[in-house]
């Protein structure tokens, strides 16, 4: 029994593996957003407020897997879907 094998243009490979794969102005708002984070929970650790800092950390780790699920689970589409906001997942003001 013969395996009849075949190459795919890269095109073609974009969300294989589920999910459509992140725009660069995600890509841009997340890289903004950990900086600041980063940047705010050294500053609380300087200041000695451990459990606030933490506490961004957990939420900042919470926010960011939940929207990296999100993009995941948008059906691979070859029409450019509109971005899926970081900030619908994770915002510097708790609440």
């Amino acid at each position: 029994m013969g395996e009849e094998l075949f190459e795919l243009d890269l095109s073609e490979l974009d969300g294989v593996a589920g999910g459509r794969v992140m725009h660069q102005s995600e890509l841009h708002s997340f890289t903004e957003m950990r900086e600041k984070v980063h940047s705010l929970e050294d500053q609380m650790r300087r200041e000695g407020r451990e459990d606030e800092a933490n506490a961004l950390r957990e939420r900042w780790r919470n926010g960011y897997l939940a929207w990296i699920k999100a993009i995941k689970n948008v059906p691979f589409s070859p029409e450019i879907l509109p971005d899926i906001p970081l900030s619908d997942y994770f915002t510097l003001e708790e609440g």
